[in-house]
């Protein structure tokens, strides 16, 4: 069995009102603390680096807020799939979220330093195509990767001999000297720092993409929802 678009439409109608009258009830209830179940989708990776401390941190706060985390690659349907809250990075399309910008990422390419002794450093965008690339979310086994060059930005494909839709993965392989990946910092910033990866064409990449705190627009968020929101969006901000 599966519901008609009509059934779906009631639904979500009826939810929406259900919605509203809980928010309007924990608003007027004389509750001391925010209380409930909030979900918050965002990457693993960065769940990992910033998220995993700072809900740590938060439900010692609001001991009584149930926080779900759903960590997933996909870009979730907060309507459909009935989640409150998202980490998102880079532009923002939907014009249907409302967004609160909390901070700026970076994106790196990375090789092992056995893998540059082997291959040789790329000295410009059109050097790629002569190396061996690692992939993330590839599609016929080829990757974008969006790069400037003294010509302007411009979208450099290159084939992935390797291809995951997991960050962590892609710097394993990387530092086991498989290939040139490009990786957010905060992934491979300490692989940097610790001498086993190089960044290579360092003035190809953007170093200030945005990342945002986005929610549905046009819904009343309870309390425990506006609790979360500024709570991640002052922390991470800062």
């Amino acid at each position: 069995l599966s519901v008609t678009e009509s059934g779906r439409a009631f639904h979500e109608r009826c939810a929406e009102g259900l919605r509203l009258l809980e928010a309007a009830e924990g608003d007027v209830a004389p509750v001391e603390q925010p209380a409930g179940l909030v979900r918050l989708t965002a990457m693993p990776d960065f769940a990992q680096v910033y998220l995993a401390p700072l809900i740590g941190q938060f439900a010692k706060v609001f001991p009584l807020v149930h926080v779900e985390l759903v960590l997933t690659t996909r870009l979730v349907d907060l309507i459909d799939e009935r989640v409150d809250l998202a980490i998102r990075s880079g532009p923002l399309p939907d014009s249907s979220l409302v967004s609160r910008r909390v901070g700026t990422g970076a994106r790196r390419l990375v090789a092992s330093p056995g893998y540059l002794s082997a291959h040789g450093r790329p000295r410009t965008l059109d050097d790629l195509e002569r190396h061996t690339c690692l992939g993330y979310r590839t599609t016929d086994g080829v990757a974008t990767w969006r790069l400037a060059s003294a010509k302007g930005a411009r979208n450099v494909k290159v084939k992935a001999r390797l291809a995951a839709d997991d960050f962590k993965v892609l710097e394993a392989w990387a530092i086991d000297g498989l290939g040139i990946a490009m990786l957010p910092g905060f992934v491979c910033d300490a692989a940097i720092g610790e001498g086993r990866l190089v960044p290579v064409l360092k003035q190809s990449l953007d170093d200030a993409v945005p990342i945002f705190l986005v929610h549905p627009a046009g819904r009343h968020l309870p309390a425990r929802v506006r609790a979360l929101r500024d709570f991640l969006s002052q922390r991470l901000h800062s």
